[in-house]
């Protein structure tokens, strides 16, 4: 029986016994975007919310033009007014810190305004410079510490303004500076300073004139207006949100659980309203708390909130992380709902995805037809069990709209039942994109599926190993290994291993078996061969040692990579003492490099069509392509903790643009950092300094040469398992082996040829 009918008995049989299936439902994850309306949230009898967005240009870009290969790092920006401050440190190469920038940037022009805070001026008679990064107070003004070059003990506090430090108020007292504490000032003007649960009130000199212990850890003041009672906010000693009076320390707000009491922000608007926010919702806290908008619930992935501030009439800005980068969003009331209803496109995964959920949200956001929702399998569900009921759903002609590269494991039986659509004219230019990442979609030339990230996956050896070359076929590998002296191929690669990878990997070599033809050469001479080669340079545990290790002592002869980051080039090369040779896996044309990818497919049945593909446009746009590529692992797990440890991650992405992008994030990266850091991949330790022109080359020459990762052996491997096994094991002889198998692969190429 041909395949498709044998996978449409499956199917029925799957149906009979599931009896009459339902229609797979939305399942939430935490970071999931849902909802269908977005656009407005009603609050009340007649009251309204609506969010804006504004996008920011990236001040890291603006920084790096400044530096060559200096390090820094940053404080948090901040909304002051109409303009945003971000105070840069700056490091020499071996971490010693070197010079302070100030980045402002005007919100009516959105040009990032980068100045040295570290250099020499004369104010009043004072030559100063500045001393850590400015603070903003309630009335307006902007201060910074300043130190006296000529008195280097004495400390100034002076006023930021246009075109630098304009004003000095007075000196500081040692202990505000020394202390690592926080000098704040409300709409008054009346200076304050607090210190973990201490706060000291201060006069306009900044002299002491009381102190007061706080029942919590404070984080800031807020104040109505100059007539106002001024609070402060924080922490209570439960580790939940408290809002006091600074003089009597009275409580207006305690015990709140709706927001992080550790990772908020409170501000009274104009007309004394009192407002709080975090990253994931915004309330009003009148009577009874009024919760105006929940960010992930209207498509907005916020990583982090920096600042906060209320307006008349319920308004607020909010300057905050979003979908990995910076954005101001405006919280405005409206007398009328402005909901747009859209069209539902249901995406089913096997398992989250969290950097494509951010980029689902913005699409969400952006859309005005359009809203992606995604499906998770149910709390107690298998991904196997739910894997079979799409499928099942898809043979009745219902099922999801699209479906992610988890759900369907092999494309070929669901594209001769007609299952998926076929996608050829969805992408304008196809040169665009890596083209290997394309051709591992495609059947009989037409695209069923599009790949929207990649992994590179490929063996790398040493220079003096491979002579220079570029590429080498199988035989050259094998010749330059037994004239090298190594005891084995690569470490913890067994001969089944060797002969997978090293040999049968590669569809185009026919030497061994021809798909093409459906021949099968598994009793001659150069499989004897390939078998006595692997048997003898498997790795069987028995040689201590990492593999960088046994590299160096010119034991071992390969390392093989499944690249899903850049740091894997500074990892492989320290393995090779800086002269590693990237050429991959031996093929008969060309370089093993493989493409392994994550694709989207769209189901034949859906309803949706037009605006899954829209979507997938979207998706592998240049512009949206070099967004996925910011996705941040290591801030995930800092704002979502272990959870994220779970699911899929951002890996290279598939268009050519983009590259350019992740290139330009890695620089940033390494600079962003105060000391030099190591990490230990293949038994070695190296620093992770940024990569030279050689390595970059090295990266794109992988691109370059890369192919698709459509093992043709992997749908035999059972039986090249089982026949194997006993001649590794040293039961039967190679030809023994080689005579059972090749009987077994030619009935299964001769049943295929049906």
């Amino acid at each position: 029986m041909k395949k498709k009918q044998i996978f449409s008995m499956l199917i029925l049989l799957l149906f009979l016994l599931a009896g009459c299936g339902e229609k797979p439902q939305a399942v939430q994850g935490t970071d999931s975007p849902v909802q269908s309306q977005q656009e407005n949230t009603k609050e009340g009898a007649d009251i309204f919310y609506a969010m804006e967005e504004t996008s920011l240009p990236d001040p890291d870009r603006a920084i790096k033009e400044l530096l060559s290969d200096e390090k820094f790092a940053a404080e948090d920006p901040v909304l002051h007014g109409d303009r945003i401050y971000r105070f840069v440190y700056v490091f020499d190469e071996d971490g010693n810190h070197k010079e302070n920038y100030l980045q402002m940037l005007k919100l009516s022009d959105m040009e990032w305004k980068t100045v040295s805070a570290s250099e020499e001026f004369i104010i009043e008679g004072r030559t100063c410079r500045g001393y850590q990064a400015p603070f903003f107070s309630e009335n307006g003004e902007v201060y910074r510490y300043l130190y006296d070059v000529d008195q280097p003990e004495s400390c100034y506090l002076g006023i930021l303004g246009e075109n630098g430090v304009e004003e000095i108020i007075c000196p500081v007292p040692a202990q505000l500076y020394n202390d690592n504490g926080k000098l704040v000032c409300d709409k008054n003007g009346a200076f304050y300073y607090f210190y973990k649960d201490t706060i000291t009130f201060l006069d306009g000199l900044l002299q002491a004139q009381k102190q007061v212990k706080l029942s919590g850890t404070i984080w800031n003041l807020l104040q109505a207006d100059e007539k106002a009672d001024t609070y402060w906010y924080g922490a209570n000693q439960e580790g939940k949100v408290t809002i006091r009076n600074i003089k009597d320390d009275k409580i207006l707000l305690d015990g709140f659980e709706g927001i992080s009491a550790d990772a908020y922000k409170a501000e009274f608007s104009s007309e004394g309203s009192l407002f709080l926010a975090d990253a994931r919702a915004v309330y009003k806290m009148d009577e009874e708390p009024e919760l105006l908008f929940r960010f992930i619930e209207r498509d907005y992935i916020v990583n982090s909130l920096y600042s906060m501030e209320a307006g008349e009439n319920g308004e607020m800005r909010l300057l905050v992380k979003l979908d990995g980068e910076y954005a101001l969003l405006g919280l405005k009331v409206s007398d009328s709902p402005q909901t747009v209803q859209k069209q539902e496109i249901v995406i089913a995964f096997a398992m989250e995805h969290l950097a494509l959920n951010k980029t689902i949200a913005r699409f969400n956001r952006q859309s005005d037809k359009y809203h992606v929702t995604v499906m998770l399998p149910g709390e107690q569900e298998e991904w196997a069990a739910f894997r079979d009921r799409i499928q099942l759903e898809m043979s009745a002609g219902r099922g999801p709209d699209m479906l992610g590269h988890d759900v369907i494991l092999d494309i070929t039986p669901y594209v001769e039942n007609g299952y998926l659509e076929c996608l050829d004219g969805v992408l304008l230019d196809e040169s665009a994109y890596l083209q290997a990442a394309l051709e591992g979609c495609r059947i009989d030339g037409k695209l069923y599926g599009l790949p929207y990230d990649c992994t590179l996956q490929f063996a790398a050896y040493p220079q003096a190993l491979t002579g220079g070359s570029d590429s080498w076929t199988l035989p050259q590998m094998m010749d330059a290994v037994q004239a090298c002296g190594a005891k084995i191929l690569q470490k913890g690669c067994g001969g089944l291993d060797i002969v997978l990878r090293y040999a049968l990997y590669d569809n185009s070599n026919t030497t061994y078996i021809d798909w093409e033809k459906g021949e099968s050469h598994l009793t001659e001479a150069p499989f004897l061969e390939l078998l006595a080669f692997a048997k003898e340079y498997a790795d069987t545990g028995e040689l201590p040692g990492e593999e960088g290790e046994l590299i160096e002592a010119g034991e071992a002869c390969a390392v093989e990579v499944s690249m899903e980051e850049l740091y894997w080039m500074n990892a492989l090369n320290a393995c090779f003492r800086g002269e590693p040779a990237i050429i991959g896996y031996p093929r008969a044309e060309g370089n093993g490099i493989y493409v392994s990818c994550r694709e989207l497919y769209v189901n034949s049945s859906s309803d949706c069509k037009e605006g899954a593909e829209e979507f997938l446009r979207y998706l592998l746009s240049e512009e949206v392509q070099e967004k996925y590529v910011m996705y941040d692992i290591y801030e995930e797990m800092d704002s979502l903790g272990v959870r994220s440890l779970y699911g899929h991650k951002a890996n290279f992405p598939v268009s050519f643009e983009a590259y350019g992008r992740l290139m330009e994030k890695a620089g940033q990266e390494k600079g962003d950092k105060t000391y030099k850091t190591y990490s230990v991949n293949f038994g070695v330790q190296y620093e992770d300094t940024a990569y030279t022109q050689e390595q970059v080359e090295q990266f794109y020459f992988l691109l370059e040469n890369a192919q698709p990762d459509n093992y043709r052996v992997l749908n035999i491997y059972g039986m090249v398992s089982e026949e194997l096994a006993p001649y590794f094991a040293g039961d039967i002889t190679a030809e023994q082996a080689a005579e059972i198998l090749d009987n077994r692969v030619q009935l299964y190429l001769d049943e295929r040829a049906d």
